[in-house]
C-alpha cells in the first residue's frame, strides 16, 4: 500500500497520481519537477479553464500561462521539497501570471536578449564612476553573474 505522502490529491477532485518514488527523499531535481507537471498538464489545464481568475482569457493564453508556469516552477531557485510544495509553487505561479495578464503585462522574459561575456560587463562597470547604491547592486549582479557562469558545463558556455 502506498504512503499519504507519495499520493497528490488535487482540489479539483481528480484522481491521486504518485508523483515520486517512495524511496526518494530530499529536494527535487528539476527533471523531477518537470516530468511531474508534464505527466499532468491535460489536467492541470482543465483545471486552470475552471479558474474564476481565467474568465474571459483566451486558450491559446492560457496555454501560454499553462507553460510559463511549468517553466517558472522548473526553473525556481528554491527546490521543490514534496508534492505539496510543488502544487502551491504551481498555482501561485498561475496565479500570478493571470495577474499579470489582466494587468496587461502579459508577457515575461526570462534572462536577456543580449549574451555578453563576464570580463567585458566587468570592466564596462568599473569604468564608471557609479554612487554607493549602484555599487553594491552591481557587485550583487556580478556574483550572480560568476554563480550561474560557474554552474554551467562546457558545451553550455
Amino acid at each position: 500500500m502506498e504512503s499519504m505522502a507519495t499520493k497528490h490529491h488535487d482540489v479539483a477532485g481528480l484522481s491521486p497520481q504518485l508523483l515520486r518514488p517512495p524511496w526518494k527523499k530530499g529536494a527535487w531535481t528539476p527533471e523531477e519537477v518537470s516530468l511531474a507537471l508534464n505527466g499532468r498538464r491535460a489536467a492541470l489545464r482543465q483545471e486552470l479553464s475552471t479558474l474564476s481568475a481565467a474568465r474571459g482569457v483566451d486558450s491559446s493564453t492560457l496555454d501560454k500561462i499553462l507553460c510559463d508556469a511549468f517553466s517558472i516552477v522548473v526553473m525556481k531557485r528554491r527546490e521543490i521539497q514534496d508534492e505539496d510544495h510543488l502544487r502551491r509553487s504551481f498555482w501561485g505561479s498561475v496565479y500570478l501570471l493571470l495577474a499579470r495578464h489582466h494587468e496587461g503585462r502579459g508577457s515575461i522574459r526570462v534572462g536577456s536578449r543580449q549574451r555578453a561575456d563576464f570580463e567585458s560587463v566587468e570592466q564596462m562597470t568599473s569604468a564608471a564612476d557609479p554612487g554607493v547604491a549602484e555599487v553594491v547592486e552591481l557587485k550583487d549582479r556580478l556574483a550572480r553573474a560568476a554563480d550561474f557562469m560557474a554552474q554551467l558545463d562546457e558545451r553550455e558556455r
